[in-house]
């Protein structure tokens, strides 16, 4: 990965894979080639790969272009312009490391201590709150430098408008019966193996 860069929250710029202090809180500019310039935040280290969410949606995108109830995120449009045409554009010293590549889930950004309500409608996950998604300022997300709101990985139950959950303006849980058939923001989740 050798011209991955590395900026320290304190403006510090150093080269992968020669970061071996790499640390929760780092963040890693990525180019997307024909969209513009990012930064991701590392959110989790292991000793085989790191877990980068980018902090700013990258683009506005459909679950599905026919609005069909197929919702699940892996079998969606969504997903499969992601690893098509949204994967092109990663540098291939990042591409070629890639180990998963998604979009948050409800419980990584906002754990599972939230309203019932969020139980009674979204499928359930078992991920961990991130540590940093914690602090609300984490999970505020904007594109094109407006507060949005954006997709994410967790789909509806059977019973309730099927579509994926929503991350609302602020970075709070929104209401998703409206959204069926819009362009919600697209914050990648990145595997990047060591």
């Amino acid at each position: 990965m050798g011209n991955l860069k590395l900026i320290r929250v304190r403006n510090y710029e150093l080269e992968m894979p020669d970061i071996p202090d790499i640390e929760v809180g780092d963040k890693i500019f990525i180019p997307l080639d024909g969209i513009g310039d990012f930064t991701a935040t590392v959110h989790k280290v292991t000793d085989s790969g790191i877990l980068l969410i980018f902090d700013y949606y990258v683009t506005g995108y459909r679950i599905n272009e026919n609005c069909s109830d197929d919702v699940c995120f892996e079998k969606s449009d969504l997903k499969k312009w992601m690893d098509t045409e949204l994967l092109k554009c990663f540098p291939s010293y990042i591409r070629d490391h890639i180990e998963g590549f998604s979009i948050p889930s409800i419980g990584e950004v906002f754990g599972h201590d939230i309203a019932n309500w969020c139980n009674e409608i979204f499928e359930p996950d078992t991920d961990e709150q991130l540590p940093l998604m914690k602090d609300a300022c984490n999970r505020a997300v904007s594109i094109w430098n407006q507060l949005n709101w954006g997709w994410m990985r967790n789909a509806t139950k059977a019973g309730f408008v099927r579509t994926l959950a929503c991350m609302e303006y602020g970075g709070v849980l929104g209401d998703i019966a409206h959204r069926q058939d819009a362009c919600g923001g697209v914050r990648p989740e990145v595997w990047i193996s060591k």
